[in-house]
């Protein structure tokens, strides 16, 4: 799972870096979606360590991805949110915040088939 965690990890790094060539004098809407990628990239740092502190078994790994989602969750619900009262930048935030979320469903879902595999 850890090797999973940090491909999607790579996946937002890889993001971030198109993100910050998209960085202009007068634009800061690339700016809130760097704040947001970097966010989104603490919960996934935080989990790997999380699991690399735990144990490697599939209910371990469940509680780490759990985990992840609902921070995930919580950070995509908080952007709709403040895109639905229009917040300034909002609709760039929340479109990093549910992006995130669908890749972690897509590693999450990864890991499932990994383990009924092997």
């Amino acid at each position: 799972m850890i090797g999973m965690l940090r491909m999607y990890l790579s996946a937002l790094a890889a993001q971030l870096l198109g993100t910050v060539r998209e960085v202009e004098d007068a634009s800061t809407v690339a700016i809130v979606k760097v704040q947001s990628l970097i966010h989104v990239m603490d919960f996934v740092t935080a989990a790997i360590f999380t699991a690399k502190r735990g144990n490697d078994t599939p209910a371990a790994n469940e509680r780490v991805l759990a985990q992840l989602e609902s921070q995930l969750t919580s950070f995509e619900r908080d952007t709709r949110e403040l895109a639905a009262r229009g917040a300034h930048q909002a609709e760039a935030r929340h479109e990093i915040a549910a992006g995130a979320l669908a890749q972690l469903r897509a590693v999450s879902f990864a890991v499932e088939v990994e383990e009924m595999t092997s």
